[in-house]
């Protein structure tokens, strides 16, 4: 737990943060939100790290890692190509996905971020089907911001509540003991 505290509160806490939302676009088991939250934790228990600052490095991190998935898609596209198009099948799914993108892309890709995997398999399949990379970086741009802002002033507004709830339960069992004694 003190090792947890003195990475907390050190500024090396951005870079944390920075690195692990980065990660998390592209290796889903890493847990950006964990990293989040507990930051905003902190926030409200010492102070420290700069809930804002911890937004805009999660935002950050998941913007450029949204990034590299994306090139990713677009890299594995042309030694794919050909395997793409074998088969009735695949052809008619490969095209059904690029429809999809083309119209929806906007949406898919906000919503894809609240299913486990899908934010990954979103920004590859995206970069994979050709989604022009302007409207995938206006795109990214609100999807990556709503994820860190909900998860660190949750983790926030958690300590606080507690904190409320801890101090009314502390006056009524007062209270009630007080009364029980008349």
């Amino acid at each position: 737990m003190h090792l947890l505290e003195i990475t907390l509160t050190s500024p090396w806490v951005y870079v944390v943060i920075i690195t692990v939302a980065l990660l998390d676009a592209f290796v889903p088991v890493i847990p950006s939100e964990t990293v989040v939250i507990a930051s905003g934790v902190f926030t409200a228990s010492l102070g420290s790290p700069n809930l804002v600052g911890v937004i805009v490095a999660a935002t950050a991190g998941a913007f450029v890692g949204d990034h590299i998935s994306y090139a990713l898609g677009r890299a594995v596209t042309v030694p794919r190509a050909a395997w793409m198009n074998r088969g009735k099948r695949r052809r008619a799914a490969f095209t059904w996905a690029r429809r999809a993108v083309a119209l929806r892309g906007g949406l898919l890709l906000v919503v894809a971020r609240f299913v486990p995997g899908g934010r990954t398999a979103m920004t590859i399949t995206m970069g994979a089907v050709g989604f022009p990379l302007r409207r995938f970086a206006a795109f990214d741009l609100v999807a990556a911001g709503p994820g860190p802002r909900t998860r660190g002033w949750s983790g926030t507004w958690a300590v606080r509540r507690s904190r409320r709830s801890r101090s009314r339960d502390w006056r009524w069992g007062s209270a009630s003991r007080s009364g029980s004694r008349h």
